[in-house]
């Protein structure tokens, strides 16, 4: 029977071995999780900045855009304008011009007509 309970204690001696190591890498193991998530930690904050880095560029960057496009809209708005206020002036003169031809022809049409009328009065005139 001694034999037996020697083995037993063997066995228990592993045991207790085993569990010592395992409890030593348990051990060993809280340092590296501990490191492995602060160094997880890190790299999420790294990246969390480097995204509002570029959000920040691409919203200068559309600002600058939308700031360009403006003013290039308001000079488009301006050239337009007096594109349209030439036109209209363009309008009033040759809607005055073609006046001033209308009064011109109705005179001479007048000036040739009464030559006509005197005829045609003297015509009828007679006997």
């Amino acid at each position: 029977m001694l034999k037996g309970s020697e083995e037993g204690e063997s066995a228990l001696g592993a045991a207790e071995s085993s569990v010592q190591v395992t409890e030593v890498s348990v051990v060993k193991r809280k340092p590296f999780i501990s490191s492995l998530a602060q160094s997880s930690r890190e790299y999420e904050q790294r990246q969390v900045e480097e995204l509002a880095q570029v959000s920040v560029t691409v919203h200068h960057s559309t600002a600058e855009q939308m700031r360009l496009l403006y003013a290039q809209q308001q000079s488009t708005a301006k050239q337009t304008e007096e594109y349209l206020q030439q036109q209209y002036d363009n309008r009033l003169a040759l809607y005055a011009k073609n006046e001033a031809i209308s009064e011109r022809l109705e005179g001479q049409q007048k000036s040739l007509f009464k030559p006509f009328e005197m005829l045609s009065g003297a015509i009828e005139a007679s006997p």
